[in-house]
């Protein structure tokens, strides 16, 4: 008696739906009584459960249909309470792969001094080797010392400090631009986005840098949190936590974030299975878009499209409340690593908590690969030249591209071209028969690992080539 708490009942199921406070799970009765679904609500990380409702999605992206479970938790004695929103609906996971993430290193930024108890946002500065993490909710704590930026080495190692005072007193994400070495932090408080150029001391966060400011409510993001740059289409991703969407905003003509001519897009990674995704990471050797979400602990690699490429499982490392997310290269040794940093227990319930992480983790993701060929003409004249042309999609330098002749029952290789790396890389061959006939060709790219021994398959494309007097 005792242990459940709030009843509603499914439009669609007519299963009554009560929290079991013992069990830390959410039940679907039937109308005899038997429990018909036993649904885990650990992620949900709930205190004191009052009441629980169904209600329309308040995902606008989502269509009136869909339904969430919208359950009123109490909090803590003395804490703020909240309404949390679950969905009941199976995630929709179509992932080329799905790996665990090895932990390779674990940083407590608790001990930094000043210390970082509650890390938010992190980026990798490409070209410098740091990492630079941003704590949104220092200033709130007793041990605040006037920093909640900090530069680190991609051990961990603090460099310098700075303050995001007095433009925002959230710092809860960070991306960086190695086109121009600026950086862009999101405040969730005043759903703003804010770019820095440092100034000539070099560093972030001091009082020479020069700032200016956008705000995300106009294109829909009430809750802007982990962001990046992206240096392959001059593009700012961001994620809303809120919302669960991850947005796209493209400069216009002016070549400035945050104007009128912007371009914005965006796609919802809850369909995935993301409950909180905070923190993101653009990855530009693979030129993809990297989510962390807690809820769910898993990192989810997306095209810039929305679709879903692979996921990797944090769950073994026990982060609690992952918030900011970067890809760089590792700490020590080859490869690359994803680098995530975790706020631990909120300083709204525990005011003297100071529990800040920063973890590594290398992953093995495999690779989707497109190859397109076209030929100029499909016939031609003996003794002219004729072109084909196509994209690949990832190239890389270690491995050539191959043009292949079919000849008396085998593949000949008949010519190669070792294309620059790239996410799409655009070749062309030529192609001259003096005698007539009907000649059959294909494009090979060969399967291949890179630098971070990500497997990519191989791809081709065949086509026919007739050649006449």
């Amino acid at each position: 008696m005792g242990r459940l708490r709030g009843l509603a009942t499914h439009p669609r199921s007519g299963l009554e739906y009560t929290y079991d406070a013992v069990g830390d799970d959410l039940l679907g009765v039937d109308a005899a009584g038997r429990v018909d679904e036993t649904r885990d609500a650990a992620g949900l990380e709930l205190v004191d459960v009052k009441r629980v409702a169904f209600g329309p999605s308040a995902d606008p992206t989502d269509g009136p249909s869909v339904l969430s479970l919208y359950v009123a938790d109490a909090g803590q004695p003395g804490a703020a309470g909240e309404v949390v929103e679950a969905t009941l609906e199976a995630p929709t996971v179509t992932a080329a792969s799905a790996v665990t993430g090895t932990l390779v290193r674990t940083t407590q930024t608790s001990k930094y001094s000043p210390p970082s108890p509650d890390p938010s946002g992190l980026a990798y500065l490409s070209g410098t080797g740091r990492m630079f993490i941003s704590d949104g909710e220092v200033d709130e704590m007793g041990i605040f010392r006037g920093k909640n930026l900090f530069a680190t080495t991609r051990a961990g190692s603090v460099l310098y400090t700075g303050v995001s005072k007095p433009w925002s007193n959230e710092p809860v994400g960070v991306g960086y631009n190695p086109r121009n070495k600026h950086l862009f932090v999101s405040d969730d408080d005043q759903k703003e986005v804010f770019e820095i150029v440092a100034g000539g001391d070099g560093r972030f966060g001091t009082t020479d840098d020069t700032v200016r400011h956008f705000d995300t409510k106009g294109f829909g993001n009430n809750d802007p949190e982990g962001l990046d740059y992206d240096n392959e289409t001059n593009s700012l991703w961001i994620v809303s936590g809120l919302e669960t969407d991850v947005f796209r905003v493209r400069p216009g003509r002016d070549g400035r974030f945050g104007t009128s001519d912007d371009v914005e897009s965006r796609f919802d990674v809850g369909k995935y299975g993301a409950r909180d995704p905070e923190g993101l990471g653009y990855d530009a050797v693979r030129n993809t878009v990297l989510i962390v979400d807690d809820g769910s602990d898993t990192i989810y690699e997306l095209a810039a499209n929305g679709s879903l490429l692979n996921t990797i499982r944090t769950g073994s490392a026990g982060m609690r409340a992952a918030a900011g997310l970067a890809v760089g290269p590792s700490s020590s040794g080859s490869g690359r690593s994803y680098y995530v940093v975790a706020r631990g227990l909120d300083n709204d319930s525990n005011p003297t908590e100071n529990d800040g992480k920063l973890y590594e983790f290398k992953a093995l993701l495999s690779t989707k690969r497109t190859l397109t060929a076209r030929l100029s003409s499909s016939t031609v004249r003996a003794g002219h030249t004729v072109t084909m042309r196509g994209v690949l999609s990832p190239s890389a330098w270690l491995a050539p591209l191959s043009l292949q002749r079919y000849r008396e029952g085998e593949w000949v290789t008949v010519q190669r071209k070792r294309l620059r790396s790239g996410s799409t890389v655009a070749y062309s061959f030529s192609i001259k028969h003096w005698w007539t006939g009907t000649y059959s060709y294909r494009v090979l790219a060969p399967a291949y690992r890179g630098h971070d021994r990500a497997k990519a398959p191989s791809v081709w494309y065949g086509l026919r080539l007739k050649v006449t007097r």
